[in-house]
């Protein structure tokens, strides 16, 4: 990588023939055609347009993750794309055909782009047209590469009557080298998912990940389903790799390649052979297309955990660690990187003098206080600058395409929890792209304490409670629960809580309003927690206790620049540091499990 502040600039011909030195050779297809950049080839067979995904570099920033796959199989058999189409002459009032496969037939065979960016397809379905219905469906398939991703395209275009017509896109991810693991898929703020399931309209998430190994993942297959110009889907299901990929198995449905029935009590982490192998299905579901319109679906498919956004002209990529450890009661000691690449989209003309600006998030103060940073460039890098200049790209495929910088960034103490900071790209003769990602910051022995009422919460033991001894505050400098001036003041005695894996952290609540806080220097979602009822020791998740009327539905937290108590939603991320109300018609105690991560359990050190 470059050094922090200096920019670098890939060479895709280069690039090229370095991956063909350092990689031993796929079973290659057939017949089929083959593209690559430096993290991602892609196969195309001739014969049916079935698809693959290998990792090249892979995620640039996780060497360990270099050549496995992407998708689940070297056969092509861990995707299938499956048309759906209104039928009255079919017992289940619709029919179905693979894409590229049976019961239609390839118009225009895979080709490759001439920037070699991307490989295009066409098939016709029915193979004999005139249908008897007049039915007349064209479906252009486009697989191209963007950075760490692959954007997978579906058009379908009526050349027919009316007709309603859905899609559904089945995906079989390897994380690990064989496909032989199988792990629990991970949605960003839903957690894992371990069991047959689905997610429909705005229930559907914005991207899942698979990962591997577990515990202490360091690949990473991600489907992007929301952002950049991913069309989202209507349904998103997910089962094993029989009923999705093979269609046999339970839950498959009169068609079996594209209608599946959940069964919440299956497990995905089984192998093949008993159902498992956690596979998912993308569903766009059927829709009227008139005589001579065109749909297109849009999804990305790839390595890592990086965030993306683009504009017309330009694909920005950032990655930097989604959570910091806490060492000695500190926040990733030393710092850490930020990673931005700019990938040039334009076909033909090259992008001149991009910039990179990076936008860190800052606490907002009560006027005319100004705000505090909650993140800065470390100040062992004096000469870094919030912008860095990348510099010229060359048309996409054609030579320096891509370029890239870095900074150092460390923790300020002012602000935890889910912090969002962003990067700003700028290019002199385009379009401006920009890139948000979230970084979760465990709470440090030191707070920031502010000159307006707030409630606080303190993950740590602490050898003397009181205000005065916690904070190091003499008693003429707070009134109750006010502290002036503002600043960041270090925890006196104070020893990080600690949740070990398969613990609990038991918290007492008595009969009436109760405040209540994460006991973890790291979030803990709120409909994590279990309830157990003191008079019969009996247990309840929050939506059970709320239920059976042992807690009140309401549950607030105060928002200090507004003055006022806000309702908390019950699958919030209860911050470190943040202080909620809860009223308990009975007692109880709430037990909070371990701050995780997908195949990680955080602990301070």
């Amino acid at each position: 990588m470059s050094s922090t502040g200096i920019r670098l600039i890939w060479s895709a011909a280069l690039v090229l023939a370095t991956v063909g030195m350092i990689l031993a050779p796929r079973p290659a297809a057939a017949q089929a055609q083959i593209i690559q950049n430096r993290y991602l080839r892609i196969t195309v067979q001739d014969s049916d347009g079935r698809w693959r995904i290998e990792r090249l570099e892979g995620d640039p920033v996780e060497g360990r993750d270099d050549g496995l796959w992407v998708t689940g199989a070297a056969d092509f058999t861990s995707t299938k794309a499956t048309l759906w189409v209104h039928s009255t002459g079919q017992a289940a009032g619709a029919r179905t055909g693979i894409v590229g496969g049976g019961g239609g037939a390839i118009e225009t065979p895979p080709t490759i782009s001439a920037n070699g960016q991307s490989i295009t397809m066409s098939w016709r379905f029915p193979d004999a047209q005139p249908d008897e219905e007049g039915v007349n469906l064209l479906v252009r398939q486009r697989l191209t590469l963007r950075h760490d991703l692959v954007r997978i395209e579906y058009s379908i275009q009526n050349r027919g009557s009316q007709r309603s017509v859905g899609l559904r896109l089945a995906i079989n991810p390897a994380a690990d080298g064989s496909d032989a693991v199988t792990n629990p898929f991970f949605l960003p703020g839903v957690g894992l998912v371990s069991f047959q399931t689905d997610f429909r309209g705005g229930k559907v998430p914005d991207r899942w990940f698979a990962f591997f190994p577990n515990p202490d993942p360091f690949s990473w297959v991600q489907n992007l389903l929301r952002g950049l110009d991913a069309t989202p889907p209507d349904r998103v299901a997910f089962g094993g790799y029989n009923p999705l990929l093979s269609a046999t198995g339970p839950g498959v449905g009169p068609l079996a390649d594209y209608d599946f029935t959940p069964n919440s009590l299956l497990s995905l982490l089984l192998p093949r052979a008993s159902n498992g192998d956690g596979s998912v299905a993308l569903y766009w579901l059927p829709r009227t297309l008139l005589p001579g319109q065109t749909r297109t679906y849009v999804t990305y498919l790839g390595a890592g955990q990086a965030d993306h956004g683009q504009s017309l002209d330009l694909l920005g990529s950032v990655q930097s660690p989604l959570v910091l450890d806490l060492v000695g009661g500190r926040a990733a000691p030393g710092g850490f990187r930020v990673h931005a690449w700019a990938n040039n989209l334009r076909e033909t003309a090259p992008l001149l003098t991009v910039r990179a600006l990076l936008q860190l998030p800052h606490l907002t103060q009560q006027a005319p206080l100004p705000s505090e940073p909650i993140l800065q460039l470390a100040a062992t890098f004096p000469q870094q600058q919030f912008e860095n200049v990348i510099g010229d790209l060359s048309p996409a495929g054609q030579g320096s395409d891509e370029g890239l910088t870095d900074w150092l960034v460390e923790t300020t103490g002012a602000g935890f929890g889910d912090q969002t900071f962003s990067i700003f790209y700028s290019p002199a003769n385009g379009a401006p792209a920009r890139v948000s990602r979230t970084v979760v910051i465990p709470h440090e022995d030191r707070t920031f304490l502010r000159n307006i009422f707030q409630m606080i919460c303190i993950p740590y033991d602490l050898a003397d409670d009181s205000p005065d001894a916690a904070f190091g505050l003499a008693p003429n400098e707070f009134q109750a629960l006010r502290w002036d001036p503002t600043r960041v003041v270090n925890l006196q005695g104070a020893t990080p809580v600690d949740i070990p894996p398969g613990e609990v952290r038991s918290v007492r609540v008595r009969r009436g309003w109760n405040q209540i806080g994460c006991p973890s220097p790291w979030p803990i979602p709120l409909d994590a927690v279990t309830l157990v009822r003191q008079s019969d020791g009996r247990n309840f998740t929050l939506d059970q206790a709320i239920r059976a009327g042992l807690v009140r539905r309401a549950i607030w937290r105060y928002d200090p620049l507004r003055a006022l108590y806000v309702l908390a939603p019950h699958d919030t991320r209860v911050q470190p540091g943040e202080g909620l109300w809860l009223f308990a018609t009975t007692d109880l105690f709430i037990l909070w499990p371990p701050p995780t991560s997908p195949g990680v359990v955080h602990r301070p050190r």
